[in-house]
């Protein structure tokens, strides 16, 4: 049989109900802490999430994604930025071109005619596609090739071509991947960033 304390002994203090309760849940929230932390270091590594940062897209395609071509351009083939055919400076030129005749300085100081022969939809009257060639022969109406085995070291890069093509100020309004590259290396410009 238990024996009954005397008047002059104490019992410890036993914790409430409550008091059990609450260190129950304090000790559950924890273990889902570490829980989550564990599964977090575990779990498969996704390139989907990643920032996808290039030398076509310096700033990343996750959160600045590269833009999209106005309309299908074929020089002669078709351009696909992204398969990075383009980086994002050549494709923000590329669509202030519209459909004309344009002189354009090789590397050797001559002039070539670059020919723009543009597609539109009849409803919409919207550019459907761009088509780069050499100037029209006057005998067969007909445009000429523009980069043939013999002249095609002689063209200087596409960005510098379509800087030539199109006005002055809209070509003041695009940053050259050089620059942008310089202000993503000083922190000027915000990234994308990886999960």
């Amino acid at each position: 049989m238990a024996q009954k304390p005397k008047d002059d002994e104490t019992l410890p203090d036993e914790p409430t109900m409550a008091q059990v309760l609450a260190r129950l849940a304090a000790i559950q929230e924890g273990n889902q802490q570490v829980q989550k932390a564990q599964l977090k270091q575990t779990a498969p590594r996704s390139n989907q999430s990643g920032p996808k940062i290039s030398v076509f897209n310096p700033r990343g395609e996750k959160d600045f994604p590269m833009p999209s071509l106005k309309c299908e351009v074929h020089m002669p083939f078709p351009q696909t930025p992204q398969t990075h055919g383009m980086d994002r400076e050549e494709v923000e030129l590329m669509n202030h071109v519209v459909p004309g005749e344009y002189p354009v300085e090789l590397n050797d100081g001559s002039i070539v005619k670059i020919n723009v022969v543009g597609r539109k939809n009849h409803a919409t009257g919207q550019i459907e596609s761009m088509t780069f060639s050499g100037p029209i022969d006057p005998d067969t109406h007909h445009p000429t090739p523009l980069f043939t085995a013999s002249n095609k070291q002689q063209f200087p890069p596409l960005r510098s071509m379509l800087r030539q093509m199109i006005s002055e100020e809209a070509a003041a309004g695009v940053l050259t991947i050089a620059a942008e590259r310089r202000k993503v290396a000083s922190g000027e410009l915000e990234i994308s960033r990886g999960e």
